[in-house]
Formats: structure tokens, sequence, C-alpha cells
């Protein structure tokens, strides 16, 4: 396979197994164009990095320059709303055997992921947008984006708003006596802390734990900001991300309650293939559907192979699965990695300035690294970082726009953070006394 570089736009990098990588090779749906063409539907997985067709951001730039009204945030909040209401109705269906299940499963996620990916897209086009109408009118940049606030709720914050709650009731009354509200609360949540298929569902002893870490926590004071006046075509561009932020994270969120309540017939399939422990995380759905149905033409892969650096793509309808040095192979065509140096340089999220240690995490499994007071350098988050995030004195990453995950929670959790320090995990190293300008949007080395 050959690709060409200029075909394609690097967008993030999202380390995942194989289960998560498949869904996102072959995504579109043609009602999201509005009638104005199709989405290529095309997106390369490759060791987590994902390169999107710029075709579709075309197309994209299209779909919002045609569509500057207020119908169109209309349309959008009904889309999330019906694909949401729609996944967690589906995903309660059972039936007679895992095959059917899990097939049910697949379509249910594809649609999730369709909606999910115009958001992503969408952020590329509204950030350049944003950003030029910024510099047009001589704003700041980064007040402009204080500007942006989710146009929901997510998932996350009601929860944190409920276990804050429950904190006041606890001082009061004591951990015993709220026990049952405490479970009923967990039982909500579940799904929280679970992302690309691994992740640590929300729990007793997780809700017990950030309880403690609340009362030694200072009480923060609350930052009353006075709004800055936007002109009017920049202000439709913020309400505009305003929504793309709520629908991106709505459907991370959404794909995370699937996954949680789909694990049960996945580790059946994992005993029925006589995988060890799991090892389902490392095959494909339709790889676990087809063994399913063929059992006696499954053949394990090289599972190891996989987990040191896998891709899965879609080449006119065929899955390709690749891994190891296949892999680096195309990354070496599509991946421009620049010599940058320290003071490294990115757009402000969440302002502050803190110094402290360095801590990469690439994968989501290596969160539990973070000790409290480091700074997260990722390529990115996703909602199973949560827990690291609320450890960290700031949050470093790679990509990400002005709807990603990123600067969505750091802005909640009010860290500063910095995103789109290109190439941050291979700068910098492990245990780096790092300082952290969030208002200016520079990372420096301190000597030691």
């Amino acid at each position: 396979m050959k690709f060409n570089k200029n075909d394609w736009l690097r967008i993030g990098r999202w380390v995942q197994p194989a289960l998560s990588a498949c869904f996102w090779d072959n995504w579109s749906r043609d009602k999201y164009a509005l009638g104005m063409g199709s989405f290529s539907g095309r997106m390369i997985l490759l060791d987590g990095y994902a390169f999107l067709k710029k075709s579709d951001l075309n197309l994209m730039e299209k779909i919002i320059d045609s569509n500057k009204n207020e119908r169109f945030f209309k349309i959008l909040q009904k889309w999330v709303k019906d694909a949401h209401l729609k996944a967690k109705k589906d995903i309660s269906i059972r039936f007679d055997n895992i095959i059917k299940t899990l097939a049910n499963f697949k379509t249910l996620f594809n649609e999730i992921i369709d909606l999910w990916m115009f958001f992503i897209i969408a952020n590329e086009i509204i950030t350049q947008e944003i950003k030029e109408l910024s510099q047009k009118h001589n704003l700041d940049f980064e007040k402009v984006m204080e500007e942006i606030k989710p146009a929901g709720k997510s998932f996350i914050e009601q929860q944190n708003q409920e276990a804050k709650e429950l904190y006041q009731k606890i001082k009061k009354k004591g951990i015993s006596k709220l026990m049952n509200e405490i479970k009923k609360h967990v039982r909500k949540f579940e799904s929280c802390g679970v992302h690309h298929f691994v992740g640590e569902p929300y729990s007793v002893k997780t809700f017990i734990k950030n309880y403690k870490e609340d009362l030694a926590k200072p009480r923060a004071v609350k930052e009353i900001k006075k709004p800055i006046k936007l002109p009017k075509e920049l202000q439709w561009y913020v309400q505009l991300a305003s929504y793309a932020t709520y629908g991106r994270l709505r459907m991370a969120e959404t794909s995370d309650y699937a996954q949680y309540q789909i694990k049960p017939v996945l580790l059946k399939a994992n005993n029925q293939l006589n995988l060890k422990k799991d090892e389902y995380l490392w095959l494909t759905i339709d790889e676990i559907i087809n063994s399913l149905k063929n059992p006696e033409k499954f053949k394990k892969p090289d599972i190891q192979k996989r987990k040191q650096k896998i891709a899965v793509l879609n080449e006119n309808g065929k899955e390709i699965i690749l891994a190891g040095k296949e892999v680096d192979r195309i990354l070496d065509e599509l991946l421009e990695i620049r010599k940058i140096s320290f003071p490294l340089k990115g757009r402000v999220a969440c302002k502050g300035k803190v110094t402290g240690k360095a801590r990469i995490v690439v994968k989501p499994e290596d969160i539990y690294k973070v000790k409290k007071g480091d700074i997260l350098v990722a390529p990115e988050t996703t909602p199973d970082f949560v827990p690291a995030m609320k450890k960290a004195s700031a949050v470093i990453t790679e990509l990400g726009g002005i709807t990603s995950h990123a600067a969505i929670v750091s802005r909640e959790l009010k860290i500063p953070c910095i995103i789109g320090v290109q190439d941050a995990t291979q700068i910098i190293k492990n245990n780096d006394q790092l300082e952290v300008d969030a208002e200016k949007g520079i990372i420096k080395k301190i000597r030691r």
C-alpha cells in the first residue's frame, strides 16, 4: 500500500487496541454532508497516529460555510440527542446468541463513530476560522477560546457535580449512612473511566478515594470573568464551537457507555475462542464475529506483535491489519517529526503557570504512573485520562483543537493546559523538570 502524504492531514494520536482502532477506518454517512456530497470516510490509524483525508476537511469547510444560521445548531443538537438515545436503547438488546449481539453492537458503534468523526473534522475548521477571525479583529485568541462553553453538561461533569453534592452530605452524616446513595450514584456513572475498551469503571472504591482527595484540596476561589465583546461573525463560530465541543465529548461518552455494556459479551467470546485474558482486545470486531461463526478456521494472530504497534486500514471495503515494521513503513511515508528544541510553544487552553516533573503518557493504561503534582504530557487526552488529569499540576498535549478533550477538561479542573505542542512526547522526557507558562503558551526545561 502506498499513500500520498499531500492527501492526508495528521489530526491527533490516540493509542488503542485493535478492537477500538477497527471502527475508525471506514466511518462515513452521507446524511452528515447535508446534501453537499459525501465524505470519503477514510482515516488511517497507525500506532495511534490519526490521518484524515484532506478532501473531507474541504467538504466540512463547505458545509459550515453554507450553514451560518441558528437552524444549523438545532440540527447538531438533534443529531447528538438522537444518536445518544438510540445507542442506549440498542445496546440493551440481547439476541439468542453472541454473534447476533456483537453484530448489533458493531452497527450501533459505527453510528456513534460517524457523528463523533463529524465533530472531530469540524474542530479542525472551527479552530482555524476562530484563529483567523481573532487576528482580523485584533483579539487575543486565547481569550476568545475562554468564551467557548459546551452547549450542554457532559456525563463526566454531571458525575463530578453529583459526587460533590454527596461529599457535602458525607461531611454531615458520614459514609456508612450514605452507602446506599453512594452505590446508586456509582451505578449511574459506572462507565466513566472506560475508553477504547480499556480503563477502570467508576466504583465505590474510586468514589471514596476521590472524596478523601477532595477533602485535602484547598477550596478554589471562584473566578468571575467579564465576557469580551465579539463581532457577530466571530460570535457565530464561538457558538458553533460550543455545540461541537459538547457533541464531540457526548459521543465519546456514549461510546464509553456502549463499550462498558458490551464487555460481558466480549468476555464470553474471549472464552469461546480459548483466548488468554483480554486477548479479545487485540482482534477486530470482524475477526471476533467471523471466528465465532467458523471456530475451526480461527487462527490466533501474533498478539504480542499487535500490542507493540498496530494499524487497521480499509482498502476498497476490505479490512487490513498491519503490525510491527509494516506499520513503521507507512508511518515513514506520512509522519513528519520536526526537529524542535526548548522552549516549546503551543496554544493556551487554560491559563496558569506551574513548575513540575514531566510524566509522558502515550498509552491509557500508563495513567497510573502520574503522581500528584506531575505535568502530564500526552499526544491527546481521552475520558479515561481524567483520574491522571486530576492529579496533574498541568497538562501538555501534542495536538487537539479548541474542542478537544484536554481543552474542555483542563478548563473544568482549572489546571494550566497547553495544546498543539507538536511532538511533545518525543522532545520532553520523563522526569524533565518543566516550567509551564500557560499565560504565554511556552514550556521551558529547567536546568538542574
